[in-house]
């Protein structure tokens, strides 16, 4: 189990499949534990306080989803998104099983620390390697730069309690520190931007709660120091990040009636949202189902509004807009409990008397907050790698939380 853990998240971003068959692992390990839990051992329940709403938030994400198909048909792209979103259910099996396992923290931090390092090894050589890829300077590593970029980014921003804290053991603080950096390194050299935006909230979230009762010089210096890290990688010639900072820069001023460029992916976004925007005033209340969005963006291009290029696309670039367009505003409350549970379940531990309780809280709020907004510019439940890094993430991160809070707060036996 151990293992699983720890390979999965330290090789998930540069092997094909890693993550992947680590996250179907784990949840088949679940669900043989989860069979007899139910239906032979009824004296433990299966359910604590606590867990109802994060199984509620993810039935009811896909059960919107599933409802949407059986109302407006499935047709090709539905039929392709069926099989991914139902994915998300091994989080439920995962999640409990997971809180009842001792022993995967220590796993769960050097799994991060060793996901960071390898992450930053493979950017620094692909860049240094100067062969241009499928997505040229950027850094994709076994999926593409969005998810390779934010997942490091989470991995990076996780560990940082571990950096700061003089608790924690000189050599442990060296490989955490080296593992931030190099994780934010490749976060800069996949070239992504979103997933930065999640960084100012962050440190606010880290100064005023995880660090709330240190001196100032450590509360606030660890935040301005990461903040000015990010500075320094977005200045530095080659790296892709301050790039593409200044290419969105310039896309703002783009003159209206200006022909589109279909590889600035901002200015794609862009259109994009419109289509989608124009989908979601056709269908209000209920959505236009699975099939909504692309039928939009074929009838633009049939009417010429929309670039031709722009039909290599099936979802609109943003979660949020996906589940407007499918299934209305009841579709956005439901994607926006499937972030809020788990984040407001893992925030509520940050002020916990037990030092390693809070450092678990702080890592899975920093992994749920990243994914949250990177899902403002990326379609994640409509593609294998975003399912995967949400599933596996939010599943280990919170059940470590629920479960060291859980042996933290027991009464100590004398032998």
């Amino acid at each position: 189990m151990a293992a699983l853990v720890a390979i999965g998240l330290g090789f998930g971003l540069v092997v094909p499949k890693v993550a992947g068959a680590a996250f179907l692992l784990l949840a088949a390990i679940a669900i043989v534990w989860l069979e007899p839990a139910v239906v032979r051992r009824r004296a433990e329940p299966v359910l604590v306080p606590g867990d109802g709403p994060l199984v509620l938030a993810v039935i009811g994400f896909v059960s919107l989803w599933l409802a949407a198909w059986a109302l407006h048909g499935l047709g090709p792209i539905g039929t392709d998104d069926v099989g991914r979103t139902l994915r998300l259910l091994l989080i439920v099996p995962l999640y409990l099983f997971l809180r009842r396992v001792d022993g995967l923290d220590r796993p769960l931090w050097w799994g991060l620390a060793l996901g960071a390092l390898v992450a930053g090894v493979f950017a620094i050589g692909t860049t240094l390697d100067g062969q241009a890829g499928p997505w040229q300077s950027r850094v994709g590593g076994a999926t593409n730069p969005i998810y390779f970029g934010g997942v490091s980014l989470a991995f990076a921003l996780a560990l940082l309690p571990r950096v700061a804290s003089a608790s924690i053991p000189p050599a442990e603080r060296t490989i955490a520190a080296l593992a931030l950096l190099l994780g934010m390194l490749a976060a800069a050299l996949s070239g992504s931007r979103g997933a930065w935006l999640a960084l100012p909230p962050l440190l606010l979230v880290y100064a005023f709660t995880l660090a709330g009762g240190q001196r100032p010089i450590r509360r606030f210096g660890w935040p301005i120091a990461v903040a000015a890290l990010t500075l320094v990688l977005a200045l530095i010639p080659g790296v892709p990040l301050g790039d593409r900072v200044a290419e969105a820069i310039a896309g703002l001023d783009r003159p209206a009636g200006a022909e589109l460029d279909p590889w600035n992916t901002l200015a794609v976004r862009s259109e994009l949202w419109r289509v989608a925007f124009d989908s979601i005033a056709a269908h209000p209340f209920l959505g236009g189902g699975p099939g909504a969005f692309r039928q939009a963006l074929e009838a633009a291009a049939a009417g010429g509004g929309l670039h031709p290029q722009l039909l290599r696309y099936e979802h609109p670039h943003s979660q949020y807009l996906s589940a407007l367009t499918i299934n209305g505003p009841l579709g956005l409350l439901a994607l926006l409990a499937l972030f809020g549970v788990p984040l407001a379940l893992a925030a509520r531990a940050l002020a916990d008397p037990a030092r390693e309780v809070r450092h678990l809280a702080w890592a899975a709020v920093a992994m749920v907050t990243v994914l949250a907004v990177v899902a403002l510019g990326e379609s994640i439940f409509q593609r294998n790698a975003g399912i995967v890094w949400f599933g596996l993430l939010v599943a280990l991160g919170l059940a470590r939380v629920r479960s060291t809070e859980r042996l933290a707060a027991a009464p100590i036996r004398a032998d």
